[in-house]
């Protein structure tokens, strides 16, 4: 295709770009370098095209170098190929680059080990063009990859956000400490195995919006301190574990930024949520629960109501030991709910349905939950007589004709836990009963035993970052 002949070549430049970054949007987080998407792809529809993807340079600003998923149709470049690739990106542009290394079942080359290690070099080097690095590497010792980021906040004075995930190192419990934030640093996520132990709160990192350290835990004095010294955060996923609780002496963590706090629990006594965290119930949006200790009870003066409120949007409650009147008050006192993940081994998922159907001969029911549009709801077969109509009037109840104000559900996903060996015939019927619904707009995912051990994964809610 010449240029004359070449629609794009009549448009400005500017809006060229447009269209290209517009093509982009959907694979920015995957852009590598494939000869089948990306940029690689446009430089080779014609030479036109090809000049006009070398003269935007907001095209070469994100790379993603993967070291475990070869094919013929892309490559690892070599760290002249990484050069290359961001030069095209200007000398002043922020650079976003994303790294990911597995080690293969046979082993991996030590090819690949030196080009890691060369590109991470190259990395620190460049400090000051990145605004964005994720690290995953599953092949190095831990300590070699923390190593080019610990007592470096002079050098990476552009750095916006951090994610680091790496295994193995004896290092790894020290590194929060030694790791020195620079001031332009707001997101940090910091995932190793094995787990540690966190030490002391960091007083540096004031500035932080989004903060993700699972694999360090937390007690929940640990945790309140660093919450405290991080007055900044709208984004909190922390692991908290031990029995040590805050002074009581202490004030209140006020939080005028939090909207999403997710928390893996391993500690028996959540009362610190409610005695020394305050005014969330005026600014979250979503709340995550995880726990595999059966003792971590919630009551409900630990969430409700001065804990949630109406700008509540998004909660989930995994593993929790929840009475079922403990469970329909902290709902009660979360009217703004859209989106409810309750995966709740102690409670029959029976139970739950019948709390949540609606009901205009019972005006309470009516009131709970107005808003609700997607629902998980986990089901233990094993713990309960499974009636699959109890389920099909819950989600009917809240769906309604179009122009009644009960018709709110618009996804639902019921997830049975059982015997995967075993064929459940009211699983099947439960889908049968709720055709209608699926035909008039609703989506309706219903997971038997078999899917959800075999796939474990698609019904976790997706990470923020």
């Amino acid at each position: 295709m010449s240029p004359k002949t070449c629609l794009l070549s009549t448009l400005p430049i500017e809006v060229a770009e447009k269209i290209f970054l517009f093509y982009l949007s959907d694979l920015r987080a995957f852009i590598h370098a494939n000869i089948r998407q990306g940029p690689l792809f446009l430089c080779r529809i014609s030479s036109s095209w090809r000049q006009y993807a070398l003269a935007m340079p907001s095209l070469w600003d994100d790379l993603l170098v993967s070291y475990d998923r070869p094919s013929k149709l892309s490559f690892n470049p070599p760290i002249s190929g990484v050069k290359t690739w961001f030069e095209r990106a200007g000398p002043t542009r922020p650079l976003t680059l994303r790294v990911q290394g597995s080690s293969p079942r046979q082993g991996t080359p030590q090819s690949i080990i030196m080009d890691f290690q060369t590109l991470l070099a190259y990395i620190k080097a460049s400090a000051h063009r990145f605004r964005v690095i994720s690290v995953s590497d599953y092949f190095s010792p831990g300590d070699e990859v923390q190593a080019h980021f610990s007592n470096s906040n002079h050098i990476f004075t552009n750095l916006e956000a951090l994610f680091l995930r790496v295994y193995g190192g004896k290092q790894s419990d020290a590194f929060p400490n030694v790791f020195r934030a620079p001031t332009s640093l707001r997101r940090l996520v910091i995932s190793t195995s094995p787990r540690h132990s966190f030490g002391q709160p960091i007083s540096g990192w004031e500035r932080l919006t989004h903060l993700q350290m699972t694999s360090y835990t937390f007690t929940p004095a640990q945790f309140i301190e660093q919450l405290r010294l991080c007055p900044l955060l709208t984004v909190a996923d922390l692991w908290i574990e031990g029995s040590e609780q805050p002074p009581l002496a202490r004030p209140p963590v006020r939080l005028n930024h939090l909207r999403d706090l997710e928390l893996y629990l391993q500690t028996p006594d959540l009362g610190f949520l409610a005695s020394h965290i305050e005014n969330l119930n005026t600014i979250m949006s979503r709340l995550h629960l995880r726990t595999t200790r059966p003792e971590a009870r919630v009551h409900p003066q630990h969430l409700a109501p001065h804990q949630l409120g109406t700008t509540l949007r998004d909660l989930s409650l995994e593993f929790l030991e929840l009475g079922t009147r403990d469970l329909e008050t902290i709902l009660e006192a979360s009217p703004g709910l859209t989106t409810l993940i309750l995966q709740l081994p102690c409670l029959p998922g029976s139970a739950i349905a019948r709390m949540l159907t609606r009901s205009r001969s019972n005006p309470r029911s009516v009131r709970l939950l107005p808003a609700l549009d997607t629902l998980t709801l986990y089901v233990y077969l094993k713990r309960e007589r499974y009636v699959p109509e109890v389920y099909a009037d819950m989600v009917t109840s809240r769906r309604g004709p179009k122009s009644s104000p009960l018709a709110s559900l618009r996804d639902v996903t019921l997830a049975h836990r059982g015997n995967r060996e075993y064929h459940y015939p009211e699983v099947e019927r439960l889908e049968v009963l709720l055709k209608r619904q699926t035909l008039a707009g609703l989506r309706l995912y219903v997971a038997d035993p078999s899917y959800i051990y075999s796939h474990n994964g698609p019904l976790r809610p997706p990470e923020w970052l």
